[in-house]
C-alpha cells in the first residue's frame, strides 16, 4: 500500500522521537539496568524529599518564630521590644551624626534577669530609663550558670562532629561545652544565641521533638565538622564592648560558691579585655547560702561586685517613691532579708522587685564610674 506524503512525515518524527528518547535515558541512567530501576529510585527519592519538606514545614523552631528575640530596651522605660533601634541621646541643634551614643549595658541572667509579664518592667527596663541608655536583656529562665556562661562564652558551647548541608536542611547537633558536660538549653528566649556561626557558617539553631537544630541562614558549600567545634554566639559576637552586668539569682546555682565564682571569672575573662562589668549577688533562697556565695564573689571580683541583697535592702525608702512597701517587707529588710513582696515566686520578681534591683544595680554601676560617657543634654 502506498504511504501517503502525512503519513511518511509522521512515521519519520516517531523514529527521530524513539531516538531521541533513547538518548535522553543513556544520559540520565546511573546505572545498567531497565526503566522499572529507574523509576524505583525517583519514587524514593521523591518520598525522601516529600518527608524534608514536611519536617521543615512543621518543625518548631523558636528562631524563627521570634528571630531577634534579644532584648534591646526603649529609653522610654515604659517598652522592651526585640532590638528595635532607639536614639536616647538625641541633643538639640546637634546633627545625629554628631552625637556619640553612650555604651549600652547588657544583662545576662536567668529568669529574675527577665520579667514576669508584659506587665511588669524588667530590672533592665528599669536601668534604661533611670540612665537614660540603650540596654539589652540576655536571659533565659531555665538555663544553668553554666549554660549562661555557654551563651557568653566564657565556657564556650561545643558541637560534636556533623555535617552542616549544602542547603537549609536542619542538621541534627549535639551540644557539650569545652569542660565536657552535656548542654540543654532553654529557647524559650534567643538570649543571645542567634544567628550564630559553626565552622565559619552562620546559621540558626532550634529544637524539634527534644532534638536540638542547626540550620545555615544561606545556602553555600558543604561543611565536614569533624571534630568538637565552638559555637559563636550572637552575644559573643556583637555584645563584649557593652556595660556588661552578670546575674543569676537563684541559689540553687550556688551550692559550690567558690566553684560558681570562677563560672563569673571565666564570663568575665570572655569579654576580651572589656573591664566595665559587674558582678551581682543571688538573691532568692536559703540565707546562709546567699552569704557564703556572696562571700565568694566579693573575694573574686573586688569593687566589681554587687551585693544585691544588701543594696536591696537599704533602699526600701528609694522604692516607696514608686511602691508602697508593707510594714512586714520593712520589717525583713532591717534584718537583711529582701522583703517577699519582691519577689512573685521563686523564679520571678515582681514589679516593686524589679525597680528594687534596677535601682540597686544602676547606683552601684554609677559608682564604678562606668557612665561617665553619657551624652551632653544640650548643644551649648
Amino acid at each position: 500500500m502506498k504511504l501517503s506524503a502525512s503519513k511518511k512525515a509522521a512515521i519519520k518524527r516517531n523514529k527521530q522521537n524513539a531516538i531521541k528518547m533513547s538518548s535522553n535515558r543513556k544520559k540520565v541512567r546511573f546505572f545498567d539496568g531497565d526503566k522499572k530501576i529507574i523509576l524505583g529510585f525517583g519514587v524514593i527519592f521523591a518520598a525522601m524529599t516529600l518527608v524534608i519538606g514536611i519536617k521543615a514545614a512543621t518543625r518548631v523552631d523558636v528562631s524563627n518564630e521570634v528571630p531577634e528575640n534579644y532584648y534591646k530596651v526603649m529609653n522610654n522605660f515604659q517598652r522592651e521590644t526585640d532590638d528595635v533601634e532607639a536614639n536616647p541621646n538625641k541633643t538639640d541643634g546637634m546633627p545625629m551624626s554628631m552625637v556619640k551614643e553612650p555604651t549600652p549595658i547588657s544583662c545576662w541572667g536567668d529568669s529574675f534577669t527577665l520579667a514576669a509579664d508584659e506587665g511588669i518592667i524588667s530590672y533592665a527596663g528599669v536601668m534604661a530609663g533611670l540612665k537614660n541608655r540603650n540596654v539589652y536583656n540576655i536571659a533565659s529562665g531555665d538555663d544553668s550558670l553554666v549554660a549562661v556562661a555557654g551563651r557568653v562564652g566564657g565556657i564556650p558551647l561545643m558541637v560534636t562532629p556533623f555535617i552542616i548541608p549544602e542547603d537549609k536542611t536542619p542538621a541534627e547537633i549535639v551540644i557539650d561545652n569545652k569542660d565536657g558536660e552535656r548542654m540543654y538549653l532553654d529557647l524559650s528566649k534567643n538570649a543571645g544565641l542567634n544567628p550564630c556561626v559553626i565552622g565559619g557558617v552562620e546559621g540558626m539553631i532550634s529544637k524539634m521533638n527534644n532534638k536540638l537544630y542547626f540550620t545555615r541562614s544561606a545556602s553555600g558549600e558543604r561543611v565536614l565538622i569533624t571534630e568538637p567545634a565552638e559555637i559563636e554566639t550572637r552575644g559573643m559576637l556583637l555584645r563584649r564592648d557593652d556595660i556588661t552586668v552578670f546575674f543569676v539569682g537563684s541559689d540553687e546555682m550556688f551550692s559550690e560558691p567558690q566553684a560558681a565564682a570562677q563560672v563569673y571569672r571565666k564570663m568575665a575573662d570572655s569579654l576580651g579585655g572589656n573591664d566595665k562589668y559587674a558582678v551581682v549577688s543571688p538573691v532568692y533562697g536559703d540565707r546562709e547560702t546567699l552569704e557564703a556565695a556572696e562571700k565568694a564573689l566579693e573575694a573574686e571580683f573586688g569593687d566589681k561586685f554587687i551585693n544585691a541583697r544588701k543594696r536591696i535592702c537599704e533602699n526600701v525608702d528609694k522604692v516607696e517613691e514608686l511602691y508602697e512597701v508593707s510594714p512586714n517587707g520593712k520589717a525583713q529588710a532591717k534584718k537583711g532579708n529582701i522583703p517577699d513582696e519582691y519577689f512573685l515566686n521563686e523564679s520571678y520578681f515582681s514589679a516593686s522587685g524589679c525597680y528594687a534591683v534596677g535601682l540597686a544595680v544602676s547606683d552601684a554601676l554609677e559608682e564604678m564610674g562606668y557612665f561617665s560617657d553619657a551624652a551632653p543634654t544640650n548643644a551649648n
